[in-house]
């Protein structure tokens, strides 16, 4: 959204690491060094979800301006990730069109007009085009979300990336805990593989 980005939609059951992949493309993109912004949509109450993205501006009762950024705000300039975008309510799927159409945005309360420019990366486990036929999505929004669609596999479509995962969340966990596991002995290699994973990637991290 802006000049230079881009909007891409990755699908997937839940856990199939769609976070993990919208991080990848930031991380390997131009706008690597400036912010990585994740929003989960069905996390946010429907009440907080406007002044969550769009920030506010409110006047106190003494009469100053206090400013909040939001999410939008936030990611300027690099990436924003609207996880399970298909739970937004009919409302705010109507504003996020409009914000993704015109490429700027005021805070909740405010009259400046914000230009936004982030790469915008959103995921979902649901059937948006079946979505849109019930009504249940908007049919401009989903047109304009529509760039490249990236469809992620469940882990047992590809188990082969099993011990991959394993040891790369191996070591991120040494780091992370100051500890030094080595890796995983062959018996139990043997075991991640015969697994079914029906809890995905993110199964096999926890």
């Amino acid at each position: 959204i802006g000049e230079g980005a881009s909007m891409i939609r990755t699908k997937g059951e839940p856990g199939t690491g769609k976070e993990i992949f919208a991080h990848a493309i930031h991380g390997s993109s131009l706008r690597s060094q400036k912010p990585f912004v994740k929003v989960d949509c069905a996390d946010i109450p429907e009440s907080r979800l406007e002044i969550e993205l769009m920030g506010s501006e409110l006047v106190s009762a003494e009469g100053s301006r206090e400013c909040k950024l939001g999410k939008l705000e936030g990611a300027n300039g690099g990436t924003l990730f609207l996880d399970e975008v298909g739970t937004l309510n009919e409302s705010f799927q109507q504003k996020l069109y409009q914000i993704l159409r015109d490429k700027s945005f005021q805070r909740v309360g405010g009259t400046r007009k914000i230009n936004l420019d982030v790469r915008l990366i959103t995921s979902t486990n649901r059937n948006l085009s079946e979505m849109v036929e019930k009504g249940l999505f908007h049919e401009e929004l989903y047109n304009l979300l529509a760039g490249i669609k990236i469809t992620l596999p469940p882990l047992r479509h590809h188990k082969e990336d099993v011990l991959t995962y394993a040891q790369s969340f191996i070591y991120k966990a040494n780091r992370k805990l100051g500890k030094n596991v080595l890796g995983i002995t062959t018996h139990g290699e043997q075991l991640l593989l015969d697994y079914h994973w029906p809890g995905n990637i993110q199964e096999l991290r926890s």
